[in-house]
């Protein structure tokens, strides 16, 4: 969750907004095929924000981070994922 001094933002908000983003981007025709596109780099990033937590000499504030993006990642890109038809 990514928190403000006034808001905070959920992996299922910041996946609506990529979402709308992309819908107001792209044709109809193009939109899904974009989605997947974002879908497939976030799970990307997020395993390697993963194999980033797991290598030795990560201080455990650094492997802690790494654990977080990592589930952040994964997280907004299963939401993403559902917003497909």
């Amino acid at each position: 969750m990514i928190t403000t001094r006034h808001n905070t933002m959920t992996a299922c908000g910041f996946a609506r907004l990529l979402a709308r983003g992309i819908e107001a981007s792209y044709t109809p025709e193009t939109k899904d095929a974009e989605i997947q596109r974002l879908v497939d780099y976030l799970q990307d990033l997020a395993v390697s924000r993963s194999i980033h937590a797991e290598l030795p000499g990560s201080g455990s504030l650094e492997r802690k981070r790494a654990e977080q993006d990592a589930e952040w990642l994964d997280a907004i890109a299963c939401h993403l994922e559902d917003t497909q038809p």
